[in-house]
């Protein structure tokens, strides 16, 4: 998915500047390709041991994620991250959580983890983390 638009955007590119900027379009498309498959099989190897069990999410928004590295997800602490969960939505995840094994919980690092710490509580379920705590920063290597 991500090398198909890469690919588009560097053609598109390509045409509107066809010979001052190609070979330097040409040259980032590569490296966010390279970058791309590089993240892409660090999170496989991270996530590979969750392969087939059960897992529960944030908030209901990894469906692409969730197909592209075979978890399977079983739940969400919130519809939206938006509008707090119920008690009984906690609850009844807890029972989910429980009767399923599910294997761990995932936060993210700009929502409060102590909904996590309350899903998990009397279960085997491990708590995790999707995504960096500096995701919106600035990246380390500029594409120019």
């Amino acid at each position: 998915m991500f090398e198909i638009s890469t690919s588009a955007s560097f053609e598109a590119s390509h045409y509107i500047e066809a010979e001052a900027g190609a070979a330097h379009y040409r040259d980032n498309a590569m490296r966010a390709k390279a970058a791309i498959a590089a993240l892409t099989t660090e999170i496989a190897a991270a996530v590979t041991p969750l392969a087939d069990r059960p897992v529960v999410v944030f908030h209901d928004a990894y469906q692409y994620f969730e197909r592209r590295f075979g978890l399977k997800v079983v739940g969400s602490i919130t519809v939206s991250p938006d509008i707090p969960p119920s008690a009984k939505r906690l609850s009844e995840l807890r029972r989910r959580i429980a009767s399923l094994g599910a294997a761990c919980v995932f936060a993210e690092p700009q929502f409060e983890p102590a909904l996590v710490r309350t899903v998990t509580e009397g279960t085997k379920a491990r708590a995790g983390v999707l995504g960096k705590k500096d995701a919106g920063e600035e990246p380390k290597e500029k594409l120019e």
